[in-house]
């Protein structure tokens, strides 16, 4: 879907914009905000079986 506009991923801050971009078929998404507690853990987690997934981290 994106790419025929010539992207070749997108840049999410929030898990739930990950998640709307992935089920518009998106499949390289670059996430750039922390994922704090187990439930958010879970959906990154199932998101990333679903689609390329970057994340990152900071300590």
């Amino acid at each position: 879907m994106f790419s025929r506009a010539g992207a070749c991923g997108i840049t999410c801050q929030k898990i739930g914009e990950a998640e709307v971009f992935a089920d518009a078929g998106g499949d390289d998404i670059l996430l750039t905000f922390n994922i704090v507690g187990a439930p958010k853990l879970q959906r990154l987690l199932a998101l990333a079986r679903r689609i390329r997934l970057t994340v990152v981290a900071a300590r």
